[in-house]
């Protein structure tokens, strides 16, 4: 029997209260043993393993991020995420060194289920609040602030 669009609702929640504390075997009990993400980050590997390490690594990166969930839709086998991941950027994370800076991912993601699982997994991130300014706005800014400082 399939399960209804609001037990895999449920099912993607508890995903992101494990991910969220990085807890393993949480995450492990909600992936599916051939679980694939079509797109987890360099250096991270498409299945169960390389989705908790990344959960390992947002935590050391960003011990205090917690997640918003703005909306989640569930239609069949699949549900729907947009969300925000909020917290003190306080470790490396994701190549960028820890700059004690509060910073927003901001994220739609789509989970298929079977079996009361997570098999599959997709994102698209925006991550320019981590990321900061491209240099030349930054550089532009730092400009500014000196032509408005009294001489």
């Amino acid at each position: 029997m399939a399960a209804d669009s609001s037990d895999n609702e449920k099912v993607v929640e508890r995903a992101f209260e494990a991910f969220e504390s990085a807890d393993e075997r949480a995450m492990r009990e909600i992936l599916a043993p051939d679980f694939v993400s079509h797109n987890m980050p360099p250096g991270f590997t498409g299945d169960a393993d390389g989705f908790v390490q990344l959960a390992n690594h947002v935590k050391a990166g960003m011990p205090d991020g917690r997640f918003t969930i703005h909306d989640m839709f569930a239609a069949g086998e699949k549900v729907a995420v947009r969300f925000s991941h909020s917290g003190t950027h306080q470790g490396e994370l994701l190549g960028v060194p820890g700059s004690n800076r509060t910073v927003t991912i901001r994220a739609i993601e789509i989970y298929r289920l079977s079996g009361g699982k997570i098999a599959e997994y997709w994102a698209e991130f925006d991550m320019s609040d981590l990321f900061g300014p491209p240099a030349e706005m930054a550089d532009a800014g730092e400009e500014a602030q000196q032509q408005q400082q009294p001489s």
